[in-house]
């Protein structure tokens, strides 16, 4: 096989890779790729094999750059969702995206168990709430109402609130940061 039939077959492949980019955004990144190793080529058949070697195969070579390009994306302005959608992507490589979807996992759980708490105190006040018992402290939704006064009374709600929504802004922290490290 030609030099320059295996150049084209090679970007053929990583251009199939790349199909979920803009055509523009694709161009470029192939159009590079293409450069690099007529460039190589031009060294002689030795420096193009090093060079094809360096990139590795068209789709692992894409899937790294499809990689960057969602998580880039996400850390940029999207949700949470799309966040651990894209760490996700990369934890299984990285121990530090699978420990910051974990973080951030328990961050929107307790972001969900305060927000339950504030809104079920309307509706049961005897059973939502802080007390103080003999056998120490409870907190939270109770199916029984226990004996001891309730604490914090309807300021539970506006507490739990915050904590809720503080969870929810830790957790997104948690992913942002843990995103723009992944980028570096």
């Amino acid at each position: 096989m030609t030099d320059e039939r295996r150049i084209n077959d090679y970007v053929r492949r990583l251009g199939w890779s790349l199909q979920r980019l803009d055509p523009a955004e694709r161009a470029a990144l192939t159009g590079e790729i293409r450069s690099h190793l007529v460039d190589s080529a031009a060294g002689g058949s030795d420096t193009l094999d090093r060079a094809f070697a360096g990139l590795g195969t068209p789709y692992a070579l894409g899937r790294g750059f499809m990689e960057e390009y969602e998580l880039a994306g996400a850390v940029a302005g999207s949700g949470p969702r799309a966040l651990l959608v894209a760490l996700l992507g990369r934890s299984s490589r990285r121990a530090m995206g699978a420990a910051a979807i974990f973080a951030a996992t328990l961050c929107y759980l307790f972001a969900l168990a305060f927000a339950a708490v504030a809104l079920a105190k309307p509706f049961a006040p005897d059973h939502v709430g802080a007390w103080r018992l003999d056998g120490g402290f409870s907190a939270g939704v109770l199916g029984a109402a226990p004996a001891a006064p309730e604490l914090l009374g309807i300021w539970v709600v506006p507490l739990t609130l915050a904590l809720a929504l503080a969870s929810y802004l830790l957790g997104t922290a948690v992913l942002r940061h843990t995103g723009r490290r992944l980028l570096r």
